[in-house]
């Protein structure tokens, strides 16, 4: 079971007209920049936060605010006025007639009615049966089923003081059996179906029984009657006949409402069903039933999994199963629900935690919290961000106790799945403050929520972060050792925060004191520069062969403001909250392994070799060793060598034991890129057969770029599929260029080879003065660029033309 902490470090603000209220106080904004608490969410939370609201008050649902006022009645409230509360009533009579017990959850009124006065007033009465019986000028009123609290007095002229007391419930069958003699007892009596008799009796000689099984609705069908007439004498020497009836309606059964029915039994986690039970306002004695979940009357339901204690502190009630919730489905429409538990469930329990039932709920809040974020898969993660933002105010993905040490937190993989609805969350048209939690995980990395554009004020909370470094640092004692910051913000950028490690004083745990902080220029893989945050540890204390450095206090996170989103556009007031303590194993060993950042070019002969891209050795005192003695020492990679096959920046992590057998882990970064290489074709060339031969790439290539996107002016190594000058019509010729390390690219040229020919033949003309040439006597056969044979004159006259 987790403590609540007794008192707040941090708190939730909400803005109310022109006053910003910080856990309950007001703080005026007139003329003064918007305010935000510094907040983390739930480190402490107090009764009055959680505890539902059966009644509305005059200042509404806050939604904005950390703490609401909650007020906590037996009455059933309405919304339409402050406060109101209808009182009510249940009664139950005994079947002898003689006890009327009446609970009340408002004060009993109890009246008394003599025999000389007699008046009932009624509300709401549906059905209303009268008998009178003349015997003695007496006469006895009964009144039946009134919505509020009713007294029935009954005058006898024998002043016999009576009191009839009657409920009836609805939707019975009224039966009806009345008989009348001459007799000196009347007894009066009414049953209903909460079984509710009344006996009235008189000292007159005259007996008159009557009972009356009755309905609101009065429904008779099928009525049967029978009549019988009697003839009784009288101690008085008076006789009497009376006619007796009797009407006999048969009982029809009650329609079972289902929705009236306990649905209890769907929870399957007592302490989420007494959450629900509490947010609903229900006692011990309400049913819950889904008739209640519909008539829930505030705009947000309150399903919080605390027991709270005397001194406004809490203790959280781990909840094993959500199964239940998705009967709040039933709420009305418009209102939200808010959810905050601890899960119950340990490192290899989490990931079979069903949170579907989540899916049904119209959320507001949802504060979920487990120390085991880490072991919740992606398909849980998965469902969880596909949840319905849009009402979203706050949010908590947290561990319970956030000063712990956790090693099983939330990872920045895990949270980058969570950034789609987390992004959606903050950027809804709600109009309250917002505050997104994560802390007490292991996330360093904030920066997947950069194209974040803020709807309103709100903060981003990732406190108290536990980061496990594995690669070690030198450090011998009295060292100093510089460390890097290793919290990201939201656009990207490295975060200041206050760090403070233990120094080595000679005591047995040494000084915390707080480091220097520097900015430094580092430059990244692909050659750019930005800036990190530094920080100097000056003769630190190793705990366990742990440099340990961060946030040790609350109050050492950064709370920074930004006054733009990524693009450079104005926002509302948005913060982040952040803070990591860093677990930094060290070694005594001066050696080093650095290695050189390198881009490989991706393709079927690609390769990459570890040696070519060391920067540095140096051995256990930190001198360095030559690179003719690299390929000597106990380097390996223990994690894959680069996949080449596939572009992108992939880190490959080696481990080194130097000479005296200390084992260190260095990382060489590779970045995967695709082939540039490009070939491009001349325009469309024609040649005549007998030019076939002659041709070749480099008539026919425009332009060549190698792997690296640089021009190629040798095109040796570009092939191209041989021309055909016997075949008619143009033909597409391939020409291929093959990178330095495999890959493929190609062009299409399209050649023609005109096959157009004219062949003549030798003409014999006699001399004289009447003789006649032409060309066309010499012409023995024409074909076109197609090598088709044209016959007649015309086409042969045009052919010759093209020839020419």
């Amino acid at each position: 079971m987790q403590r609540l902490q007794e008192q707040k470090r941090y708190y939730k603000m909400y803005k109310s007209g022109r006053f910003w209220v910080v856990a309950g106080i007001m703080v005026f904004g007139a003329g003064v920049s918007p305010m935000i608490g510094h907040a983390d969410t739930n480190d402490a939370v107090t009764a009055a936060q959680t505890r539902a609201s059966a009644t509305s008050t005059s200042t509404g649902n806050l939604k904005g605010s950390a703490n609401n006022t909650a007020v906590t009645t037996k009455s059933s409230a309405t919304d339409e006025t402050e406060n109101q509360s209808i009182t009510q009533v249940t009664t139950t009579v005994e079947n002898t007639g003689q006890k009327a017990n009446t609970t009340q959850n408002a004060e009993a009124v109890v009246a008394k009615t003599q025999s000389t006065a007699a008046t009932a007033e009624q509300s709401n009465q549906q059905t209303s049966a009268t008998q009178t019986t003349a015997v003695d000028g007496q006469t006895t009123a009964a009144a039946s089923n009134s919505n509020t609290e009713q007294t029935t007095g009954t005058t006898s002229a024998t002043s016999t003081e009576q009191a009839v007391g009657q409920a009836q419930n609805t939707k019975a069958t009224q039966t009806t059996k009345t008989t009348s003699a001459t007799s000196t007892k009347q007894t009066t009596g009414t049953t209903s179906n909460t079984k509710q008799t009344t006996e009235t009796v008189s000292d007159t000689s005259t007996e008159l029984t009557t009972k009356t099984s009755a309905n609101n609705t009065a429904e008779q069908p099928n009525h049967s009657t029978e009549s019988a007439t009697n003839s009784t004498t009288t101690g008085s020497d008076a006789t009497s006949t009376v006619k007796q009836s009797e009407t006999t309606t048969p009982t029809i059964a009650d329609a079972t409402d289902v929705d009236d029915e306990d649905v209890s039994s769907q929870f399957v986690d007592a302490n989420l069903l007494t959450a629900v039970r509490s947010g609903l306002g229900l006692t011990a004695q309400d049913k819950l039933t889904v008739n209640t979940i519909k008539a829930y009357k505030n705009a947000d339901l309150k399903v919080q999994a605390v027991k709270w204690n005397s001194d406004g502190t809490g203790d959280y009630q781990p909840v094993t199963s959500l199964q239940g919730l998705q009967l709040l489905a039933n709420l009305p429409a418009g209102t939200t629900t808010s959810v905050t538990v601890q899960i119950a469930a340990n490192y290899r329990e989490i990931p079979q935690f069903d949170f579907s039932p989540l899916q049904s709920v119209q959320l507001y809040d949802l504060n979920l919290y487990t120390f085991y974020w880490g072991a919740v898969t992606d398909e849980q993660l998965q469902l969880l961000a596909a949840l319905d933002p849009s009402q979203i105010h706050n949010l908590e993905f947290s561990s319970p106790n956030k000063y712990l040490s956790n090693p099983y937190g939330m990872t920045n993989r895990q949270f980058n799945i969570l950034v789609p609805f987390v992004k959606a969350a903050i950027e809804n048209s709600g109009k309250a403050s917002q505050m997104i939690g994560f802390s007490g995980n292991r996330i360093s990395d904030f920066s997947a929520l950069k194209s974040l554009v803020p709807t309103t004020d709100g903060q981003v909370t990732g406190l108290f972060e536990n980061i496990y470094l594995q690669n070690k640092v030198s450090y011998r004692p009295g060292d100093t050792v510089e460390v890097t910051s290793e919290l990201t913000g939201l656009q990207g950028e490295s975060l200041n925060y206050t760090a403070r490690y233990y120094q080595d004083d000679g005591t047995a745990n040494g000084k915390l004191v707080q480091a220097d902080a520097h900015l430094a220029t580092v430059t990244d893989a692909d050659g750019t520069t930005h800036e990190v945050w530094k920080y100097t540890l000056v003769n630190p204390k190793v705990n366990n062969g742990y440099l340990i450095y961060g946030t040790f206090y609350y109050a050492d996170g950064i709370w920074k403001r930004y006054y733009t989103d990524a693009a450079g556009n104005p926002i509302d007031y948005f913060n982040i909250a952040a803070g990591a303590l860093v677990y930094q194993p060290v070694t005594s060993s001066k050696a080093q392994l650095t290695f050189n950042p390198s881009e490989v070019v991706m393709g079927p002969d690609a390769s990459w070799n570890y040696l070519a891209h060391i920067a540095s050795v140096t051995d256990y005192d930190g001198n360095a060793i030559e690179s003719s003695a690299w390929g000597d020492l106990s380097i390996k990679n223990v994690t894959s060598l680069p996949d080449l096959a596939t572009a992108g920046v992939q880190n490959v992590t080696f481990t080194y034991t130097d000479n005296q057998g200390n084992e260190l882990t260095a990382t060489a970064l590779v970045k995967v890129v695709a082939s540039q290489a490009n070939i491009t074709a001349k325009a469309p060339q024609k040649v005549w057969p007998q030019d076939v031969a002659k041709l070749s790439v480099a008539d026919l290539v425009r332009q060549v770029t190698d792997a690296t996107g640089q021009v190629v002016t040798d095109v040796n190594n570009v092939a191209m599929t041989p021309i055909d000058k016997t075949q008619a019509g143009p033909q597409a010729i391939t020409l291929t260029y093959t990178d330095a390390v495999g890959n493929k690219v190609t062009a299409i040229a399209m050649v023609t080879v005109d096959l157009a020919e004219l062949k003549t033949a030798p003409v014999q003309l006699v001399a004289g003065p009447n003789a006649q040439w032409h060309y066309g006597m010499c012409v023995a056969g024409v074909t076109d660029s197609l090598a088709i044979r044209l016959r007649s004159i015309k086409q042969r006259l045009t052919s010759l033309v093209h020839l020419i």
